[in-house]
Formats: C-alpha cells, sequence, structure tokens
C-alpha cells in the first residue's frame, strides 16, 4: 500500500516548478487547511489571541516542500486538509487555479438509512462494483468515504469539461449520499494519516490502485457524444436568434404604436388649434389618411384604423361623411409610409403649431424643446448632473478630512465604493481647478441665500438643501 505523503504527491504529479521563456522559475501550490494554534510558540500564541487571529487557515506549499508534510503527519495532525487541485499563487479561489487533478466522490453514506450502520470498509465493498472505473484510491475519512480518481496534468480552460463531468457522478450517486458541496474546484479533503477528531479515528486509505487516467477518459460518462453536443448547440443557437428576433418584432410593434400614440395626441392638438382659428378645411381629408396609414402601419387593423380616424374627424368643426371617411381616406397599404417631414409639410404646420406637437414638429423645434430640458442651473452655469457631481465630491473630500475610510465615505452618502476612490483621484489630480470651484460655490451661495426676493422664490426644501451645500462647501474650503 502506498504511504500517505507518497500519495499526495500523487495527486499533485506534474506539479514540479516551471520556466518561462525569461528563465523565471514559477510554482503550483497545495493548500493544507488546519488549526496552526499548535504549531506556535508560546509568545506567537499569545500575539494571536491577543490580536484575535483566526489560526484555523491555508498555508501554502510548493512540490519541492511537500516532504515538511510528514512532520505533520509524525505529529498526529488533527483535522487536517489538503487541496485536490493546484494553485498558481497563495491563493485558494477559482479564478487562482493552475491546474486539475482529480475528482473525489465524498460519499456520507451514514446520512442514508440503508447504510447507517455499514463502516467505509463494507460501503466501499458495497459501491465497488457500481464505479465506473477502477478508483486511484477509496479513503476512509474517519467516518465517510472518499473515492478518488486522479489524472494526469489537466490544464484550468478544461474547468466546465471537469464540472459536467462532475455533475453526471452526482447523478448517478446521489441515491448512495454523494455530498454535492464537495464538488468545488477549491475543493479540500481530509489528509490521508490525520486524525478526525469528530469520531477520534485516523484517516486512511483503504485501497490504492496505479492509475494513470486523462480526463477526457472521463467524457464518455457524459450524456451526449461530442457530436451530438455540437448539434444541441447549433439548434440552440438557432433557438436564441429566433427569441431575439421575435423580441425585436415585439419592441418595434411596441415603438411603432407609442409613435401612432403621440400622434394622435398630435392630431387632436392641431384639430383643437384650428377649430379656434376657424380652420376647418384644407387638411381634413389628409390628415385622416395619414391616421389611417400610419394605424395600420402601427399594427392595428383596417376597421381600427377607420375607428382611429373618426376620432379625430368627431373633433372637427366640419366633419367629414362617414363614407368618405373609409373611400377617401383609404390608405394604399403599402408598406412604404409618409414621412413625418412629409406630413408637416403637406398639412402647413406653423412654427407656433410645431411647437405643441410631439412627433408633428421638425428638429429644430425637437431641439429648442430637448435644450430646455438641459437649462443650466441658476448657480456655476451648469447643468444639474455637474451640479450632482460637484455637490458629491465636496461631500466625499471633507469626509476624508475627517478621518473617515473610503468605505464609510461610501455607506454615509449613499454610493459606491469605487465612486469614492474616483473623486478622490480627480480632486488630487486637479487641485488647482477644484479650489478655485469651491470659492465660487461659496461666494455664489452666500450672495443668492442674502438675497431675500430670490429666498421668497424658493421652496423651503430649496433653501435647506441650498444652506446645507454652502455648509459643506465651506468646510471643505477650510
Amino acid at each position: 500500500m502506498i504511504s500517505d505523503l507518497e500519495f499526495i504527491k500523487k495527486i499533485h504529479a506534474g506539479g514540479e516548478a516551471i520556466y518561462d521563456e525569461n528563465n523565471n522559475k514559477h510554482y503550483c501550490y497545495m493548500a493544507i487547511l488546519k488549526d496552526w494554534t499548535h504549531d506556535l510558540s508560546f509568545e506567537e500564541r499569545m500575539e494571536a489571541e491577543a490580536t484575535e487571529c483566526d489560526m484555523f487557515h491555508d498555508r501554502f506549499y510548493t512540490y519541492e516542500e511537500f516532504d515538511q508534510l510528514q512532520d505533520l503527519l509524525d505529529q498526529g495532525a488533527e483535522d487536517t486538509y489538503f487541496s485536490i487541485n493546484s494553485f498558481w499563487r497563495t491563493k485558494k479561489s477559482t479564478d487562482d487555479v493552475r491546474h486539475l487533478n482529480a475528482f473525489v466522490l465524498d460519499f456520507d453514506f451514514y446520512k442514508k438509512r440503508k447504510f447507517k450502520n455499514m463502516s467505509p470498509e463494507q460501503f466501499y465493498e458495497f459501491i465497488k462494483d457500481k464505479l465506473p472505473f477502477t478508483p486511484t484510491a477509496a479513503i476512509n475519512s474517519g467516518r465517510g468515504l472518499y473515492i478518488i480518481y486522479a489524472f494526469n496534468y489537466c490544464t484550468k480552460v478544461r474547468v466546465p469539461l471537469y464540472r459536467a463531468i462532475y455533475d453526471r457522478f452526482l447523478k448517478s450517486f446521489k441515491k448512495y449520499g454523494m455530498d454535492k458541496q464537495a464538488m468545488n474546484v477549491t475543493q479540500v479533503i481530509r489528509m490521508p494519516g490525520s486524525i478526525n477528531t469528530k469520531n477520534l479515528e485516523y484517516v486512511t486509505i483503504i485501497d490504492y490502485n496505479d492509475t494513470n487516467y486523462e480526463l477526457t477518459d472521463f467524457a464518455p460518462l457524459l450524456e451526449y457524444s461530442y457530436e451530438e453536443y455540437q448539434v444541441h448547440k447549433e439548434e440552440k443557437k438557432k433557438r436564441v436568434a429566433e427569441k431575439v428576433k421575435k423580441a425585436t418584432e415585439f419592441n418595434a410593434r411596441s415603438k411603432r404604436k407609442e409613435f401612432f400614440s403621440k400622434l394622435m395626441a398630435d392630431a387632436k392638438q392641431l384639430v383643437m388649434l384650428r377649430n379656434k382659428k376657424k380652420q376647418n378645411v384644407g387638411y381634413r381629408e389628409y390628415l385622416l389618411f395619414i391616421i389611417r396609414e400610419r394605424a395600420t402601419w402601427a399594427g392595428y387593423s383596417v376597421e381600427e384604423s377607420i375607428q382611429f380616424a373618426d376620432q379625430i374627424n368627431q373633433l372637427m368643426n366640419d366633419q367629414m361623411l362617414d363614407r368618405e371617411v373609409i373611400m377617401q381616406c383609404r390608405p394604399s397599404f403599402r408598406a412604404h409610409v409618409t414621412s413625418v417631414g412629409k406630413i408637416i409639410v403637406n398639412l402647413n404646420l406653423t412654427a407656433e403649431e410645431q411647437e405643441q406637437m410631439q412627433v408633428l414638429r421638425e428638429k429644430k423645434y425637437a431641439d429648442s424643446k430637448r435644450n430646455k430640458r438641459k437649462r443650466k442651473h441658476m448657480l456655476l452655469n451648469r447643468t444639474e448632473k455637474q451640479i450632482k457631481i460637484l455637490k458629491r465630491r465636496q461631500e466625499v473630500f471633507k469626509l476624508k478630512k475627517e478621518g473617515y475610510k473610503n468605505k464609510e465615505i461610501a455607506d454615509k452618502l449613499g454610493i459606491n465604493k469605487g465612486t469614492v476612490t474616483k473623486d478622490l483621484q480627480y480632486i488630487d489630480e486637479h487641485k488647482r481647478e477644484f479650489y478655485p470651484e469651491i470659492l465660487q460655490v461659496v461666494k455664489e451661495l452666500t450672495e443668492k441665500l442674502a438675497d431675500r426676493s430670490f429666498i421668497n422664490r424658493i421652496t423651503h426644501e430649496a433653501f435647506k438643501s441650498l444652506s446645507d451645500w454652502l455648509s459643506v462647501s465651506v468646510e471643505a474650503l477650510e
């Protein structure tokens, strides 16, 4: 039977240091997880307790350092775990995995009523014939059973295949108590030769076979062959494309109906304006034609287009007859529809009328309306968004001066920590600009809040907001 240390080396075979093209040496690391308190001197233990240091943590060993593990085993290591896969640096996360080494089927068989009275050795005899491959090792974990399949060095880019095979193992052996939680890429298991203190049992190797597997040897366990997977992948692409197409068509219909809804509002507004001016003819037939044309374009039926046109007709001082709406205002129902620009020209819309429209207006009037929404703030000739950023940076600067950490500032202001970091970086890089900005804010706020007529025109909330801003600005300036 193989020794405990040699078995660990077998799992991590291929983990020797390698050299890159610049002759730099790179290591693979194995994590050892245990309580390291007993390894400390009295002074180190006192210091760890004083600093409340958690001594149950990972330590990392290179392949060349594995022989040091024998000392742990000789000392009767308690509740000691080692990582199945290797890491490229001293950090244990999926992103830090360097290569994959083995599958571990962790059987908590004692949780199943049928097997609860079995020993790990007895359960192994029961399960052995049901395993799809000869295991590299079977290990008594002190209560449960590990079935281990070690394979040759395998790059981390095959993690998806690794996980897919693990899932197939789980589906096959879940009814025997295989633990789903023990399937992570960063999985650790009890080290052979250590002691399981829950049951006061040694972790021992029950069976060992010097197997020489490749990860791809386990691929036949998958539900589909590679060729079947490729067919499935193409079919899935087609289904996704079909869903995207339907969603795009739905969004297009929604946008068309949204446009038509605004067009109906414009038509009603135009009729009301021209009713006041007693402009009763010269546009009626064309306007109802456009309503019917755009209604069918938006996806409504011919009958519905007539109903929409009739709604507009009912608002006119000089209404058209129903048969005229049906026959004379009938569109061609072709794919082409009249453009907004042509509608504006044919309806002879004036500048005053266009300013009250939502969609029936030329670009210059649309830009005019948009510019009103982007009107500058009453202070500092900035937009509301620019003012908001300036106020936030002042508050961040003030809190940083008071000694708060970035995370604490973010929590206080209800913003992201990264935003705090970027704001402080901006302030540091624009010192000569930031100071005059705050000075200008203080000056203008002071003048505004001293102006009685200005205060009478704003709400109490606005006054309080400006007062708070002035307070923050003064503290930042100091």
